[in-house]
Parts: C-alpha cells; structure tokens; sequence
C-alpha cells in the first residue's frame, strides 16, 4: 500500500471514529462520547492537522454543554471560531457561530446570542444550506421567546415548520414542533401545547437530551393547568435524564421546578430539600464557568431557588431559617458583585470579598439571635410572584 494510499484509510478510520462521538452524543452516552472525541482530538494535534482540529472542537463543545459545563464549552467554541478564521473555513464558522448564539442564548446574554445567531443565518442563506436555514431561524425565533416576544417567535416557528416538512427531515420537524409547543405553553394554549411536546417522544424516542427538555417543558405546561402531580411525574423524568447524563445545570432546573410544584402542591417538606439541592447543583454549574460576566448571568437562576427556599420556609413557619437563607442569599449575591465590578481580576477583589464575607457571618449571627430572642416576625421579602418560569433551554 502507497504512503498517500495509508493516509487515505487512516483518515477514514478518523472520520468514522468522530461520527462515533456524535452518535455517541446525540444518544446521550457522554463519557463514552468524550473518550473518543479526545482521542480524536489528540490525534489531529499530533499530525498537526488543524482541519481535523476544527472538526471535532465542535462536538467536545456540545459534549461540554450537554454537561452543563458552558465556561468550557464557550471557551472550545471559541477555539472553532479561531481556527475556522484562520483556514478561510466559512462552513466553519457559520457552526461556530450557530453554537456559540445558542450557548449565549442559554447564559442569558441576549444581545450577543442575537449577534452570533444573525451571522450564521447570512451565512446560511449565501450557501444555501436548507437545513442551517431553518435552524438559524429557529435559533433566533428561540431568542425572541426569551426576549417574551411570544407572537414573533410562533410566526417564526411556523416558518420553520413548513421549511423543514418540505425539506422531508423528520429530526428537524420534531425540533421545530417542540419550539412551538413551549410558545403555546406562553400563549395558555397548553392542550395544544402537550400534543406537540408528546410527537417528540413518538418520533424520536432515543434522543435522550431533546426528551429531557421535553419533560421540563410538559412540567411547565402542567403546573400552569395546576395538575401538579402530572408536573412532578415529568420533572422527576427530567431530573433523572439529567443524572445519568451528569448534567448540573439540568439538575438544577429539574430540583428548582420540582420545589415550585411540591410547593403548590402543599408538600412543603419537599419543596424545601428540592430547593437546597438547586442551590447546590447551581454552585457546580457555576465552578465550571472561568468568565465572571457569564457566573454572575447563572447566578440570577440560583437567586430564584434562594428566594423560593425562603417563602417555603416562611409556609413552614421556620421564621429563624428564612432569615438566614436570606443572609446567605444577599452575601452570595455581593460577591458576585464585587467579582463582576473586578471585571474578573480575582486578586484584586480577594481582599474585598474576603472582607465582605466576614461581614456577612457577623451579620448573619447578629440576625439570627435577634430572631432567636425576640421572636422578631418576618414582614417583607422580595419574593418571586406564583407564575412559573419561562420553560425550555435552546434547542
């Protein structure tokens, strides 16, 4: 066999080991996805080969998110952008743009999702790539649900919707039908909504990670027709898809709805555990991310959890603990202020943070014993209103 010959098949050999990672991801087994990708990975480096690089960065970033992880997963798609840049690769960087407005669009940083995601669209319409098209528009229809343009973002849906059935891909219309279900949950239209969200189960039953977000967005549907005991059956689904994919931040979404249902439910014994161990959950998702701006956008989700804690406890007469969840709430919220104010220069804010927390343990004891002794009675406290949150993650 010919050098050139060897090289061919040795290639092969890695496209094939690559698409492995992919299925590997998109059935949602992730170690096993991960073992190969970096395998893959490291064989592109040592041949130096940065085609071969820009291949396969992609899907160890979606790994990555998968796996709640987005500091890493913004920094590989990133590295794609890069590289895509550098070889002239515009198929390359319209994926890297695609990812990266998806990610964002989930971190919460609107403007910049929208940024990326208006890219990728132009240029998917210059190649003329049906697919990337379709999925451009459904990013930024995605987008505008989040903004609360409930009306724009079903227009856009719908647009999707014939796009993808003309195009004959199945994968594609479950994708769009799922998007149009949590926008008629948005709408009170939650019959119609539940109908679309259950096409996903029939039609692509192995699609672990899309069934998940389907549960947590049936859970929505559920608790606003208050049939609460369908709602915990589902986000219990969702937290368990979540578990076996060692994904944090689906952990703490499943644990921080599952609290909102136990709640109005009456079970709040369970509202509570279900509320500490968002809390927690939160705090892994928020080690993985290296950015401040993008710990500071997850930790508005884990407010939500503190504040909700907090009127459980208040429902449960626990007037001391409330007090201190609040405490904890307010200082954890500080910090994350002075780390942001710091623009990420860790040494700089250490001896302000440092300072703070300190503060923060002499107040929280000064607090508690007030409470402790003289029965003080808990007036006020910005709570979040009784509407369930906004269901759904980007798809």
């Amino acid at each position: 066999m010919s050098l050139e010959a060897k090289k061919l098949e040795t290639h092969a050999e890695w496209m094939e080991n690559k698409e492995t990672a992919v299925v590997l991801y998109e059935t949602g087994k992730l170690d096993e996805a991960q073992q190969i990708a970096d395998v893959c990975l490291q064989q592109a480096k040592d041949a130096a080969d940065k085609e071969l690089e820009l291949l396969v960065l992609p899907v160890i970033g979606n790994i990555q998110e998968a796996r709640g992880r987005f500091g890493s997963a913004v920094e590989l798609h990133l590295r794609v952008r890069e590289l895509a840049l550098e070889l002239e690769d515009v198929q390359g960087l319209a994926m890297a743009c695609n990812n990266l407005g998806s990610l964002y669009g989930r971190m919460g940083h609107n403007a910049k999702a929208g940024e990326l995601l208006s890219q990728f669209l132009s240029i998917a319409l210059e190649l003329g790539i049906s697919q990337w098209i379709i999925g451009a528009y459904m990013n930024l229809a995605t987008l505008s649900r989040k903004l609360k343009q409930n009306e724009r973002a079903f227009q856009m849906y719908e647009k999707c919707l014939e796009m993808a059935s003309k195009a004959g891909d199945p994968k594609l219309t479950v994708m769009v039908q799922h998007n149009m279900g949590v926008v008629l949950s948005l709408m009170g239209r939650y019959e119609e909504a539940l109908a679309n969200f259950s096409k996903r189960l029939e039609l692509t039953p192995n699609d672990i990670q899309g069934i998940g977000r389907m549960y947590n967005d049936m859970g929505f549907a559920y608790s606003e027709m208050k049939n609460y005991p369908a709602a915990i059956d589902v986000y219990e689904k969702k937290r368990a898809i979540s578990a076996q994919l060692g994904d944090h931040s689906g952990m703490e979404t499943a644990l921080h709805n599952l609290g909102r249902a136990h709640f109005s439910d009456g079970n709040l014994e369970q509202a509570k555990e279900d509320f500490v161990a968002a809390i927690t959950f939160s705090g892994r998702v928020q080690e993985s991310v290296r950015s401040d701006l993008e710990r500071v956008s997850l930790f508005e989700d884990e407010q939500k959890s503190y504040k909700w804690l907090q009127r459980t406890l208040l429902a449960l007469h626990r007037t001391a603990d409330a007090f201190a969840v609040s405490e904890h709430g307010k200082g954890r919220s500080l910090v994350r202020s002075v780390e942001e104010s710091h623009g990420g220069r860790a040494a700089e804010a250490s001896d302000v943070v440092e300072s703070a927390d300190e503060y923060l343990k002499q107040r929280l004891a000064e607090v508690t014993a007030r409470v402790h002794e003289e029965g003080v009675a808990v007036l006020e406290y910005s709570l979040l209103p009784g509407l369930a949150d906004d269901p759904g993650d980007s798809l």
